[in-house]
């Protein structure tokens, strides 16, 4: 979420100048979504509040993987 916060910003501040290698970018965030929502100068919390489920299944799959708990 901290990046989606900065890259929304920097694209505010800057939308001239952001840049993104596609192809890896897209291949870490799963879809290309987050990209042409930034570049689309979407709001952040709309950003991340359209993870929703998605989020919600990550987080309950990840805590088999922590080294400590939460």
């Amino acid at each position: 979420m901290t990046a989606v916060y900065l890259l929304t910003a920097i694209q505010a501040v800057h939308p001239d100048r952001i840049g993104f290698l596609v192809r890896g970018f897209d291949r870490l965030a799963g879809t290309d979504q987050l990209r042409t929502a930034i570049l689309a100068g979407e709001r952040p919390e709309a950003i991340v509040a359209g993870w929703g489920e998605a989020r919600k299944v990550f987080l309950a799959r990840r805590k088999a993987f922590l080294i400590y708990p939460e």
